[in-house]
């Protein structure tokens, strides 16, 4: 568990994940390169009570949350950069019991990237916590864990979880579906 302390006094919390692609050199490298690039994207998932009922992601929806959890823009390739989720926890309804956060790969897979890490910050970008992971499987969904609420105070558990998110079928929902489910998996 990340501790965030007392987090009475904390008004906001940002997720941030990076990781870096491995670079290929000689011959075909660039070719090589541009091929394998993976996109890895962070979303959150609100839940009141067990039931998710809103989401924030790059790609579609970048606020979740009545504009509590916003999603600040897809970055594709992370070396030097990534991609943040801000929670306002002073805006979230007095509902909202967790908030998962969920890395999929658009593109390529875990396997393919390296020094992940998901850090976690205060308003004045003051590390609280820091979950560094490094994945050999071909799955591209994460679940890595949640913020929690319990008595008014917010904590946040490491819950790792993988699974296949079909990004092939992001028009038919099917996409959203296995991150749902993912998340889900998690905050049991």
């Amino acid at each position: 568990m990340i501790d965030l302390g007392k987090s009475s006094g904390l008004k906001r919390v940002i997720a941030k994940v990076t990781w870096e692609q491995p670079e290929h050199k000689g011959f075909g490298g660039a070719l090589r390169n541009k091929l394998n690039r993976t996109d890895v994207d962070l979303s959150a998932v609100v839940f009141a009570g067990a039931t998710p009922f809103d989401y924030a992601d790059p790609k579609t929806h970048t606020t979740a949350a009545d504009g509590a959890v916003v999603h600040a823009g897809d970055a594709r390739n992370a070396n030097g950069g990534g991609e943040e989720i801000v929670i306002n926890l002073a805006d979230i309804a007095d509902d909202v019991t967790a908030v998962a956060f969920i890395l999929s790969c658009a593109t390529g897979s875990f396997n393919k990237i390296t020094n992940t890490k998901v850090e976690f910050l205060n308003e004045d970008s003051v590390l609280l916590g820091r979950q560094r992971f490094s994945v050999m499987t071909d799955d591209n969904g994460a679940a890595i864990g949640y913020l929690r609420r319990n008595a008014g105070e917010w904590s946040y558990v490491e819950s790792l979880r993988y699974g296949r998110v079909d990004y092939a079928k992001w028009a038919t929902g099917q996409a959203w579906r296995d991150l749902y489910a993912l998340a889900n998996n998690a905050v049991r």
